[in-house]
């Protein structure tokens, strides 16, 4: 898949797909690519290429800029997460940093659980079919951060209580 080069460079094709993967869950998780375009310098091709793993854009990865950006409003860092797994390391909240922290309600709970339902109805519409495709895997995945976004956020708040 990859043009032939004189360099030899670390990152695998399987290490490039998992940041175009990631790329494509912060995209939804922010709100879709026209609501990225508003507030990073990417454009929407541009952010279509980053996530694409067509050959043709097998070598074009999201620009750190970009990623941060992306990562700010998707509410999670997805990307930078899977960039750290990528290198061995997880990434966890820094208890320490000012963040507008919360006393922790019945309401946190309840949205945890309506994100659980969700990734709980993403998978039945998936396996009612007799082969799931890209875009089911995509539901998924796209719920299933969604509920990550919500555990993250009662983690942060139980420094508040």
């Amino acid at each position: 898949m990859r043009p032939e080069t004189d360099r030899i460079r670390s990152i695998s094709e399987e290490e490039v797909r998992t940041a175009k993967k990631a790329a494509e869950a912060a995209y939804a998780l922010a709100g879709g690519v026209s609501v990225i375009t508003l507030r990073s310098r990417a454009s929407i091709p541009q952010l279509s290429k980053y996530a694409s793993t067509n050959a043709e854009n097998a070598e074009t990865l999201i620009p750190i800029d970009v990623a941060i950006e992306v990562d700010r409003l998707a509410g999670s860092p997805v990307i930078a997460a899977a960039l750290a797994r990528m290198q061995g390391f997880r990434l966890v909240p820094d208890e320490t940093a000012p963040a507008d922290r919360r006393k922790i309600t019945e309401g946190d709970a309840l949205d945890f659980m309506s994100e659980a339902m969700d990734v709980v109805e993403a998978i039945r519409a998936m396996r009612q079919k007799d082969r799931a495709d890209c875009a089911d895997k995509r539901a998924v995945a796209k719920e299933v951060h969604e509920a990550i976004r919500e555990l993250k956020e009662i983690l942060v708040n139980l420094g508040e209580g």
